[in-house]
């Protein structure tokens, strides 16, 4: 049974590695996506992957260290949360 928890963990795990592997076997056909970083809202498995892989490929290739952990948020309604932060690197 997929849990709150084990979703965003590999979402977590997605982001640390740069590869929707971790999250792809997770996603139904009709999985919906809505950010503020996007126009429309994404209404698919395969749109999402669409959408995601060039971006995780985009920050693998940036000067910028991403990470992405597992977090808890005790405000209003108690949940596991997932934590992401990137630095700019520079390198000399």
């Amino acid at each position: 049974m997929l849990t709150k928890k084990k979703a965003l963990v590999a979402y977590a795990k997605m982001l640390n590695s740069f590869s929707v592997s971790h999250l792809e076997p997770l996603l139904a056909e009709d999985f919906h996506y809505a950010s503020q970083w996007v126009f429309e809202e994404i209404t698919s498995k395969q749109d999402y992957l669409e959408y995601i892989a060039p971006k995780l490929l985009a920050v693998k290739n940036s000067t910028n260290t991403v990470f992405a952990e597992m977090g808890w948020i005790d405000a209003e309604l108690p949940c596991p949360c997932v934590v992401s932060s990137s630095a700019k690197v520079i390198r000399k």
